[in-house]
């Protein structure tokens, strides 16, 4: 979604709670590999680009690919920051954060 925004010159900030991919880094075993091969996973200009591509990735590939991506777009991402809060109001929404509002 981030790189939709920037195509479209809409101001954004993306919020992690932790690192990026952390829920990759925390919460999946180092055994898991994705069940679609390699070449089938991609994101918005971005895909496969290695000498596997019928292979399956190892959630240390899925990471790099993730980091990479957020990297290869310049997404504007705060990483260690948790959302407390979202309320609408009379501008938009406001979005409170261990970080600040």
């Amino acid at each position: 979604m981030s790189r939709c925004l920037c195509d479209r010159s809409i101001d954004h900030v993306v919020l992690e709670r932790g690192e990026i991919a952390h829920t990759w880094r925390t919460e999946r075993w180092d055994s898991l590999r994705l069940l679609t091969s390699n070449w089938q996973s991609r994101l918005p200009g971005f895909c496969y680009n290695s000498d596997d591509p019928d292979g399956h990735r190892t959630v240390a590939e899925v990471i790099e690919f993730i980091a990479s991506y957020a990297k290869s777009i310049s997404a504007p991402v705060l990483t260690h920051t948790t959302v407390t809060s979202v309320r609408s109001s009379k501008t938009g929404y406001l979005v409170c954060t261990d970080q600040g509002d």
